[in-house]
């Protein structure tokens, strides 16, 4: 499925910024969503196979995801006001000649209570997205582009846990624990 050398690509954001890490605290759930076009599949990259595939990667990171039928047969919610996360993965191919050019979609949705309206609705709070060419049957740069993307999601992810489980020092508190 993943194979032979690739001819270029690029992110088109690389930073993490505090406020990614800090919309991902409080979380429990990742839902995975991914799309393929027509083009991807024909070069052997489903939907399907590439939510098990991102769901088993965040897995190992310790993110705990699940597909959206692997949600529903648990009995998951994903329902308005949970705590779950939406992280869609699109993976757009066009063939030009003898070679493709991908696009890579990460985008993360949770529910927003909106401070003007007093509303809840569904937000996107993380995109990322990552670009390149490869050449014919060659998929192992947009492997590598989706690993990448991952990658960056889980350490935020695990950032953003890390900090809700530390203990909180307290400031009012002098040497040795005493309040003042």
């Amino acid at each position: 499925m993943f194979t032979a050398a690739a001819i270029g690509a690029g992110e088109l954001r690389g930073e993490t910024h505090e406020t990614d890490v800090t919309t991902l605290s409080g979380l429990d759930q990742v839902i995975v969503i991914t799309t393929t076009d027509d083009t991807a599949a024909g070069l052997g990259v489903e939907a399907g196979t590439m939510s098990r595939f991102i769901v088993r990667r965040l897995t190992t990171a310790g993110v705990g995801a699940a597909t959206v039928s692997e949600a529903r047969v648990a009995g998951l919610t994903i329902a308005e006001n949970t705590k779950t996360l939406f992280l869609e993965v699109s993976i757009e191919v066009l063939k030009l000649g003898p070679i493709h050019v991908f696009l890579l979609r990460l985008e993360a949705h949770q529910w927003a209570h909106l401070a003007a309206s007093g509303e809840t609705a569904m937000v996107c709070t993380r995109r990322r997205a990552f670009f390149g060419s490869l050449g014919t049957g060659d998929t192992r740069l947009l492997r590598q582009g989706i690993e990448g993307l991952l990658d960056s999601f889980a350490k935020d992810w695990a950032t953003a846990h890390k900090a809700v489980d530390e203990p909180v020092a307290d400031p009012f508190a002098e040497p040795g624990g005493v309040k003042k």
